[in-house]
C-alpha cells in the first residue's frame, strides 16, 4: 500500500499552530517540501541538532533552524524570518517524531536530547513495517 509523500509544512502545520502562531500558514507554505534526512544528533557536537552543516542548510531552506530544538512550538508573536537564524523556527522532539511517522501515542523516555537521539536514530515505523512485511513474504515461499 502506497501513501502520499507529505511535506514538512503539511505534517507540522497543526503542531506549529498549537500556541496560536500568527505566521503558521506562511511558514507551512514555505516548508512545502519533503524533510531532509533526520539524524539522531552527534556526540561530537553535543546536544540535539538536525545534523551536519549540509543537513542544517537543507532545513534552513525550509525556514527551520537546525542548530537546536525547542521545547514548544512558536508562540503567537514569534516573528518568522527564514533569512535569519534567530528568525527561523526550531522543531520540538514531538515534531521530529511526527516527521518520522511515529504514532502519537508512543512514548519516548528521557530528556530532550536523549529522546531526540532515540527518534532520530530509529528506523521510522512505516519503513520497519514494510521491511517486516517483505521478510515475512520472502519466508512464506
Amino acid at each position: 500500500m502506497s501513501t502520499p509523500h507529505l511535506t514538512v509544512g503539511a505534517v507540522l502545520r497543526t503542531s506549529m499552530a498549537a500556541r496560536g502562531w500568527l505566521q503558521v500558514d506562511e511558514w507551512a507554505a514555505h516548508a512545502g517540501r519533503l524533510a531532509p534526512t533526520i539524524v539522531g544528533g552527534s556526540w561530537d557536537r553535543g546536544g540535539a541538532d538536525l545534523g551536519p552543516a549540509g543537513s542544517q542548510r537543507a532545513w534552513a531552506r525550509l525556514g527551520v533552524e537546525g542548530k537546536s530544538l525547542w521545547d514548544a512550538p512558536p508562540a503567537t508573536d514569534f516573528l518568522w524570518d527564514p533569512e535569519l537564524p534567530d528568525g527561523r523556527v526550531r522543531l520540538t522532539v514531538d515534531q521530529i517524531a511526527q516527521l518520522q511517522a511515529f504514532p502519537s501515542h508512543w512514548q519516548v523516555c528521557g530528556r530532550k536530547t536523549a529522546r531526540y537521539r532515540q527518534i532520530g536514530n530509529a528506523t521510522p515505523p512505516p519503513v520497519a513495517r514494510a521491511l517486516g512485511r517483505a521478510v515475512r513474504s520472502g519466508l512464506a515461499c
